[in-house]
């Protein structure tokens, strides 16, 4: 070594220098590798397989599944819909026929204030016995007069009875009243009313009393 040259550091000549690398896989000389890493670097896999088109068939059959179910979720709720109108009408519309007392005054209001067939068919039993009674409305009928001014009936003095469990007996005075307002009194006479129990309370017979 030159005094003169400036010393540097020293260079072990028995160590091997790296040399630059020719190919992936190959090792250098000299190069320090760690224990259980394969030679040469790691290779990429393979591509992932590119995704299969989707069959248009099968896009179809979805879509027709998809319509249909909307469709019968429309129709449930139409139906549902009407249901419940039916319902809601039938109530609305329905005489009540809970207790023998309401069920003779409804038949009342039917049979004589607009007289509604449909509505007395819905109030009276499978075999009534009412000729009495459809006696005494066609007087009312043939006495109106010209001004045909509508006659009115209500139940006054209840007396109720019950021969059995589904039959039930109605003593009153039929008062019938006419003019604006019902002031003008039109007669009032004793009357027994037979009810029975179907479906709820029905009128079934009418006798005069007096």
């Amino acid at each position: 070594m030159d005094p003169s040259i400036p010393q540097e550091p020293g260079v072990d000549q028995g160590r091997s220098i790296p040399r630059s690398r020719t190919g992936e896989n190959e090792v250098l000389e000299g190069e320090v590798i760690d224990r259980g890493v394969p030679l040469g670097r790691p290779q990429p896999g393979p591509p992932p397989p590119p995704r299969p088109a989707k069959d248009p068939k099968q896009r179809k059959r979805t879509r027709r599944t998809v319509l249909w179910t909307l469709l019968g979720i429309l129709v449930f709720v139409l139906l549902s819909g009407v249901g419940f109108g039916i319902i809601y009408y039938d109530k609305a519309t329905k005489p009540n026929t809970d207790t023998p007392g309401v069920a003779l005054e409804e038949f009342f209001d039917a049979r004589f204030n607009g007289a509604r067939p449909e509505r007395v068919q819905q109030l009276i039993c499978r075999s009534p016995d009412l000729s009495e009674f459809d006696k005494l409305i066609s007087v009312l009928d043939a006495s109106k007069g010209p001004s045909a001014e509508v006659i009115t009936a209500h139940a006054s003095e209840l007396i109720l009875n019950y021969p059995s469990q589904d039959k039930a007996e109605i003593e009153t005075d039929l008062v019938l009243t006419s003019g604006p307002q019902n002031h003008a009194g039109v007669g009032e006479e004793r009357w027994r009313f037979d009810l029975v129990r179907e479906d709820g309370w029905r009128v079934c017979g009418a006798h005069r009393l007096d």
